[in-house]
């Protein structure tokens, strides 16, 4: 299907909407997909950036901008375009101290946060202030908490119930060789003492 015809409107309208059926009209099926919904240029380029575009966790890349170092074959000049590309992805703005101090803050937490399931669970936030990394923080650290109280009650329930079981074996087993012992320590000594001629009997 061509999409290609005439606008009435003012320049700039129609040089969207002549993009706008250009593009339609130079992508895929499955791509068309995407857009079918799409009415305007803009929207298009909003659509297909969701789609295709990842989106930048700026809390990680800050971490990484913090902790990059210089290696050992990398000139001066290379190390600082590496910092200044990996700045981009930061979405540094102006702001007041106030918020610089709590940013600041939050990538400490989430970098020193000694438990790395919890560490993992905030960097899948693309972007959270500091309160909010606490809170989730908080909350997982009491839910590790509650689950390995469950899993504590089922290991420790089993080996009592099986002690319990083993040292009731062992002792009914020792009763039994004692028991044994004494009946042909007995016999023996009936058998070789001189009261057994005499027709008496060890009691």
């Amino acid at each position: 299907m061509n999409y290609l015809h005439t606008v009435n409107g003012t320049e700039e309208t129609v040089n969207a909407q002549n993009d706008f059926y250009a593009l339609i009209n130079s992508i895929s099926a499955d791509v068309y997909e995407i857009i079918s919904d799409t009415s305007d240029y803009a929207s298009v380029i909003r659509a297909l950036d969701a789609a295709y575009i990842r989106p930048t966790n700026i809390v990680y890349n800050r971490h990484q901008l913090s902790t990059m170092k210089q290696q050992p074959v990398q000139t001066v000049d290379y190390f600082r375009l590496q910092l200044e590309n990996l700045a981009k992805t930061c979405n540094f703005q102006a702001v007041s101290a106030e918020t610089n101090k709590s940013q600041y803050m939050r990538e400490a937490f989430i970098s020193g946060v000694s438990s790395s399931s919890i560490r993992q669970r905030l960097l899948e936030k693309s972007s959270l202030t500091f309160r909010e990394a606490y809170e989730m923080a908080r909350s997982l650290e009491q839910a590790l908490k509650h689950s390995a109280c469950y899993n504590q009650e089922i290991v420790i329930s089993a080996p009592i119930i099986a002690s319990g079981e083993n040292t009731s074996l062992a002792a009914t087993q020792k009763k039994n060789e004692a028991e044994g012992n004494f009946f042909f320590l007995r016999e023996f000594l009936s058998s070789t003492s001189p009261l057994s001629s005499t027709g008496l009997e060890l009691q």
